[in-house]
C-alpha cells in the first residue's frame, strides 16, 4: 500500500458505523410502500445504490416517491442522528490526515445534507473538503460518477494520488471506473477471496502515511 495525497471515503459502513440507524431508516421506507424488511436484508442494501434496491425488491415506479419521501422524513431525526456512530479510529485517523496535509472528501451514497448533520454532531465537520451526497449526482456507485463528481469540486482530475476507501465491492468498482485507487475496508473479512488492496482497520492507511 503507498501514501495518497488525496483520501476519498465511503461513508456508511466505512468512516461510521450505521448499520443500525438504517435499518430504522429502510423499515420506515419499506412500510410507506407496503413492505415488511429483515434486518439483514437492511444490512445488504446500505451497499447498494437506491434505485438498486427499489428494483430488487420490485417496488412499483409509481411508489418511488413515496419511498423516498419516508428515507427523507426518517434519516434526519435526532435519534437517527445520534445512532450513527463513528468507527473507532475514525477520528484518530481524520485528524491525522488533516495534520499532514492531506485532502480528504467523503462521497456516499447517502444524502449529503444528513452526512453534514452527522459529523456536526460528532465534532467532525470541518475534516472533509468536499461531501459528495446522493442529491448531488444522478448515477449511484458503481458508476464512477461521484467520485468524479467529488474530484470536479476539488478542482482534481483522476490520478494514482488519489484514493478512494469503502467497504463494499461496488466501491472499489466505482473507483476504478474513476481511474484512482480503491482499497477495500473490510473489517469482518466477509470478502475472503478479494485479490485487490484491503485493510482490516483504517489505521492502516495511518501506518502508511506515518512511515512516509
Amino acid at each position: 500500500m503507498k501514501d495518497y495525497d488525496v483520501y476519498l471515503f465511503d461513508f456508511d459502513g466505512t468512516l461510521f458505523d450505521t448499520k443500525i440507524a438504517l435499518r430504522s431508516v429502510w423499515r420506515d421506507a419499506f412500510l410507506a410502500v407496503g413492505q415488511d424488511v429483515k434486518d439483514e436484508e437492511c444490512d445488504y442494501y446500505m451497499h447498494l445504490n437506491l434505485l438498486q434496491t427499489l428494483k430488487m425488491r420490485k417496488v412499483k415506479e409509481e411508489d418511488y416517491p413515496k419511498f423516498v419521501k419516508a428515507i427523507v422524513a426518517s434519516i434526519d431525526r435526532l435519534e437517527i442522528i445520534k445512532s450513527n456512530v463513528p468507527f473507532e479510529e475514525t477520528k484518530q485517523l481524520l485528524h491525522a490526515l488533516k495534520a499532514k496535509g492531506k485532502r480528504i472528501g467523503i462521497v456516499s451514497g447517502n444524502s449529503t445534507i444528513h452526512i453534514g448533520k452527522v459529523l456536526k454532531y460528532w465534532g467532525l465537520e470541518e475534516e472533509p473538503e468536499v461531501l459528495m451526497g446522493n442529491d448531488l449526482y444522478k448515477n449511484g456507485k458503481p458508476s464512477p460518477e461521484p467520485i468524479l463528481f467529488a474530484l470536479d469540486r476539488m478542482n482534481l482530475e483522476p490520478s494514482g494520488r488519489i484514493v478512494y476507501v469503502g467497504d463494499s465491492l461496488q466501491d472499489v468498482v466505482a473507483a476504478t471506473a474513476a481511474k484512482v485507487d480503491g482499497i477495500l475496508i473490510d473489517r469482518e473479512n466477509e470478502h475472503p477471496d478479494f485479490k485487490g488492496e484491503k485493510i482490516t482497520s483504517l489505521l492502516e492507511l495511518l501506518n502508511v502515511t506515518s512511515a512516509s
